[in-house]
């Protein structure tokens, strides 16, 4: 799923759209998946890196982000996490 996923990000990316979304929507995802918050971190600084770095190519880390956060799961239900954080805050979350 990383090579695929990285595929649509880097075509996102090469249509000059706005990064700001993919930013949001990778942050987003990154909290929502895996079992593994260590794993989830490093996609969260990848994020926080890019928001800082002022180099020419500074979109490798916003498509490390990706194949990072698709190709992390350890093992098990990989929404778990977040499905147990909606129940605990009377939410269902989508998913």
């Amino acid at each position: 799923m990383g090579p695929q996923a990285v595929a649509w990000a880097r075509a996102y990316l090469a249509s000059g759209a706005d990064r700001q979304p993919l930013v949001q929507q990778l942050a987003l995802t990154a909290c929502r998946l895996g079992n593994d918050p260590h794993n989830q971190e490093i996609a969260q600084c990848l994020l926080e890196d890019y928001a800082k770095n002022r180099g020419f190519d500074r979109d490798r880390l916003l498509l490390a982000c990706v194949q990072h956060t698709a190709g992390h799961r350890k093992y098990g239900d990989f929404l778990e996490c977040s499905r147990r954080y909606g129940a605990g805050h009377g939410c269902r979350l989508a998913g």
